[in-house]
């Protein structure tokens, strides 16, 4: 394509001059072939309808979704995830006076950049609200790191050069055992009979105590390493080792030297 001369061709003798910038509005004698090699033409933008999430909220809704085979696929390795993990044990009744609790079966569903579903995720989560206090749990806090905290830990990185990795726990919830008893209806989603009880031996998801417990197995596990929980910062960890600084919050930073 030509570039646009720095002037353009006089308006033939007789025409208007355009009263806007429009350049389809100029006067008759003048076109737009004069500037351009190609005429111009006019592309329609398409603008996508946002994809409706039908992403289903129950066994039902998942059996009659044309992706149930990938939903079925995932609710068995669900099952046999919390079986390997030992999350809980199948009993036969509740004790006297034991509470159960409700759960449920959370879908996810991801798309790529083209809309495409390509990643299925299902969870069993307990309807933990319908635990009581002092009863069925204690304690629920669990220390989160600051913002400003964790973009000073970025910003140190950066002036000196440190190293920076950042990595997820899958199913972090499900490590940390249970101290209280709680018991658990299966959901129907992947239950092997109904009603199927069981006693939960970790925090699974959705439980009160489920945070606090994975933050002080998170601690526990960070202190054996040799690290250091900062004073003003509960979440920051720092190990010294002779030349050597690591710290760590909800981002990674580690120093191979320090100067």
């Amino acid at each position: 394509m030509s570039q646009l001369p720095h002037t353009f061709p006089a308006v033939a003798e007789g025409g208007d001059v355009p009263d806007s910038n429009d350049p389809t509005s100029w006067a008759d004698g003048v076109s737009l072939s004069d500037y351009f090699e190609e005429d111009l033409s006019v592309h329609a933008v398409s603008i996508e309808e946002p994809i409706e999430d039908d992403t289903p909220t129950s066994l039902a809704e998942a059996k009659a979704s044309p992706y149930w085979p990938q939903w079925k696929i995932e609710l068995d390795q669900e099952r046999t995830a919390l079986e390997k993990q030992r999350v809980y044990v199948v009993v036969e009744s509740l004790p006297p006076g034991a509470k159960l609790l409700k759960a449920k079966v959370v879908y996810k569903q991801k798309r790529d950049k083209l809309g495409n579903a390509n990643r299925f995720k299902c969870r069993v989560t307990a309807k933990g609200f319908a635990q009581v206090e002092l009863v069925h749990y204690y304690d629920t806090f669990a220390a989160v790191a600051s913002g400003a905290y964790i973009r000073a830990c970025l910003l140190m990185a950066i002036a000196h050069g440190y190293k920076m990795k950042h990595l997820d726990v899958t199913t972090a919830f499900l490590y940390p055992e249970l101290k209280e008893e709680l018991y658990m209806l299966m959901p129907e989603d992947i239950a092997k009979y109904p009603r199927e009880t069981v006693k939960l031996l970790r925090s699974i998801y959705g439980t009160k105590q489920a945070a606090h417990n994975w933050w002080k197995e998170l601690t526990a596990a960070l202190r054996s390493f040799g690290l250091k929980a900062a004073v003003d910062e509960e979440t920051s960890f720092v190990l010294w080792m002779r030349r050597q600084f690591s710290l760590r919050t909800g981002t990674t930073v580690t120093r191979r030297s320090l100067s």
